[in-house]
C-alpha cells in the first residue's frame, strides 16, 4: 500500500502497468471536474476514493475512522480494505453524530466537495444542502455522482418528489424515514443495469424482500433507528427539476454547472453544482442561477433508453406521458418518414437494377475482347499464309 492509502498494481518489466479499479474509475472524471485545483473535500469515499490523494488536496471524511471501516469490512469481498484512505474527519463523535459542518471544520473552508452515491442516502437533503454551502467557499463546487433509479435496483420505485423533500426537512429526518425504508426494501430488485438498457423491465415477482421484510424496516425506522437506504430516487431530469424547485423556493443556494447523463449500460449519472453567491445583485445572482438550469436541461437528452452514447434516446412507455393529440402527432411524424424511407428504398432497388445491367453489359464486352485478342495473331497468320504461298 502506498502513503496514500491506495494499493499499486502488480506490473511486468516493461509491460505496460495495469490499473486498478479505483484509478479506472478516476479516469472517467477526468473529463467532468479538475480535482488537482484547490482544496477538498470527498465525502464517504471507502473503498473507492476518487479524489487522488498523489495529485489533490483532498481530506476525507465518513461516519468512522479508517481503523473502524476497516475493522467493519474486513472480509467483506466487495470492499478492498487496502484501497480505504486515511479519513481525516468523521461524523461520529463523543456526544454523537456530528453535523457536515462540525466535523470538517478545522480544514474548511473547501473550493470543491466531490460525493458519490451519498445524496441518495440523505435523510434531510435542503439540511444538507445547507451544510455544504456552509463548508464551501462562494462559487465553490460540489461534484456528484448519482444513481439513475432506471438503470439501478431502484427500477420499480417512482421518483423523487419535492414535496416528499420538504416533508423531510419539515420534519427535521436525521435518519431515513419509515416511508424510504418502506419503499427501499420493498421495490428493491436485482437487476443488471444492461438488461435495463435493453428495454426489460422487472416484475414485482423480483423483487428481493418480501412485505413483511419492508414493514419490518419500516419498523424499526419508526422507533429510530437507522436503517440504511435510498431515501430519493433520481434521473439526470428528475434531478434537475429538484433542484430548480428548491432554488426558485429559496431552499439551496446551489445551480448546475454541468451534467454527464448516464452512459448506456452503466447506472449513474454525474452533476456539478456550484454554490451561489449571498453577496451582490440578487437579479444576477437569480439570473446565474437560472441560466445553469436552463443550460443542465439542453444538455440532457430526452429521457428514455438511448441507443449508444449520444445518440437519441429511444422513447421508452413506461416514461412516456403523451395526450392523444401528441400520440397523432408522433403517429404522423412515422408515417412521414416510413414513406420516406420506402421512396428512398425503391430508388435504391432502381440504381441497382442499372449497375447489375451495366456490369452484364461489361462482362459481355470483355469476353468479346478477350475473343478478339485470342483470334486476332490466328487471323495474321493464316493472311500471311496465303501471302507467302505459290501463285
Amino acid at each position: 500500500m502506498t502513503p496514500d492509502g491506495s494499493t499499486t498494481a502488480t506490473t511486468t518489466p516493461g509491460a505496460a502497468p495495469v490499473l486498478t479499479a479505483v484509478q479506472l474509475r478516476r479516469l472517467t472524471y477526468l473529463p467532468i471536474f479538475d480535482f488537482s485545483a484547490g482544496h477538498g473535500l470527498e465525502i464517504g469515499p471507502l473503498a473507492s476514493p476518487i479524489a487522488d490523494p498523489a495529485s489533490a488536496d483532498v481530506q476525507f471524511v465518513d461516519i468512522i475512522d479508517r481503523d473502524e471501516l476497516v475493522a467493519h469490512f474486513e472480509g467483506d469481498p466487495a470492499v478492498d480494505c487496502d484501497e480505504i484512505p486515511e479519513i481525516h474527519y468523521w461524523l461520529k463523535g463523543p456526544d454523537g453524530i456530528r453535523t457536515l459542518s462540525e466535523a470538517v471544520a478545522p480544514g474548511a473552508p473547501f473550493d470543491w466537495v466531490v460525493a458519490a452515491h451519498v445524496v441518495e442516502h440523505i435523510p434531510d437533503l435542503v439540511s444538507w444542502f445547507a451544510e455544504l454551502a456552509s463548508v464551501l467557499r462562494g462559487g465553490g463546487h460540489v461534484v456528484l455522482t448519482v444513481p439513475d433509479r432506471r438503470f439501478s435496483f431502484d427500477i420499480l420505485r417512482p421518483g423523487t418528489t419535492t414535496g416528499q423533500v420538504l416533508a423531510a426537512h419539515a420534519s427535521a429526518d436525521v435518519v431515513p424515514s419509515p416511508r424510504a425504508a418502506f419503499d427501499h426494501f420493498r421495490s428493491h430488485v436485482a437487476f443488471g443495469a444492461d438488461r435495463a438498457w435493453e428495454g426489460q423491465v422487472p416484475t414485482t415477482e423480483a423483487r428481493t424482500y418480501s412485505l413483511e421484510d419492508a414493514r419490518e424496516m419500516a419498523q424499526r425506522a419508526t422507533e429510530g433507528e437507522y436503517i440504511d437506504s435510498h431515501v430519493w430516487t433520481f434521473t439526470p431530469s428528475s434531478f434537475v427539476e429538484q433542484i430548480d424547485e428548491l432554488g426558485l423556493l429559496g431552499m439551496i443556494d446551489f445551480t448546475i454547472v454541468d451534467i454527464v447523463p448516464t452512459r448506456r449500460n452503466e447506472l449513474e449519472f454525474h452533476v456539478v453544482l456550484e454554490r451561489l453567491t449571498t453577496d451582490g445583485d440578487p437579479a444576477a445572482r437569480e439570473e446565474r442561477r437560472r441560466a445553469g438550469i436552463e443550460r443542465a436541461r439542453t444538455a440532457l437528452p430526452r429521457e428514455g433508453f438511448p441507443n449508444a452514447v449520444g445518440e437519441a434516446p429511444r422513447p421508452h412507455l413506461a416514461d412516456l406521458n403523451l395526450t392523444l393529440e401528441e400520440l397523432q402527432e408522433v403517429a404522423s411524424r412515422l408515417r412521414e418518414e416510413a414513406a420516406s424511407l420506402r421512396e428512398d428504398v425503391a430508388a435504391r432497388d432502381d440504381e441497382l437494377h442499372r449497375l447489375r445491367t451495366a456490369h452484364h453489359d461489361v462482362l459481355a464486352s470483355r469476353r468479346w475482347m478477350v475473343g478478339g485478342m485470342v483470334a486476332a495473331p490466328v487471323v495474321a497468320l493464316r493472311r500471311r499464309l496465303r501471302r507467302s504461298s505459290p501463285g
